[in-house]
């Protein structure tokens, strides 16, 4: 069917001549910049927007710490968002957003289901081996 193809994707590849090669020098035990081209063929991105690129949004230990014991006083998500950024003089500072920062809670709260399986499979076992009589106690 005609009205089911999808578009074709934007062109990304550029052909960007910039270069930037570091290696290790094992007698001198350092590393040394052994080409550098800083010829673009193509506009950079803006500095105040760089952190919106996936690999610069990172949500640091601190905020990520700081961030669960608000949620654990019963603050809602966009609240700490707004806080974490007037602690960092505004939005732009932040070099995470909303989303990252529900991903993270989502990460953390699978971890703790992670956990709960394995204390699940240990009484499992300790069940198990009751039953058979090979349960010994090291209290």
């Amino acid at each position: 069917m005609e009205n089911r193809k999808r578009g074709p994707k934007s062109e990304t590849r550029c052909g960007c001549l910039a270069r930037f090669v570091v290696r290790f020098v094992a007698y001198t035990k350092r590393w040394h910049v052994t080409l550098f081209i800083e010829l673009h063929n193509h506009d950079c991105l803006d500095p105040r927007l760089v952190g919106f690129l996936p690999t610069h949004r990172k949500m640091a230990e601190a905020d990520a710490s700081q961030m669960n014991n608000m949620k654990d006083a019963g603050i809602s998500t966009p609240h700490i968002y707004a806080m974490l950024a007037n602690q960092a003089g505004g939005y732009e500072n932040v070099n995470y957003t909303l989303r990252d920062m529900y991903n993270e809670i989502a990460r953390q709260r699978h971890h703790v289901l992670g956990d709960a399986r394995v204390a699940l499979r240990y009484l499992k076992n300790q069940k198990a081996e009751a039953e058979k009589g090979e349960l010994r106690c090291f209290i």
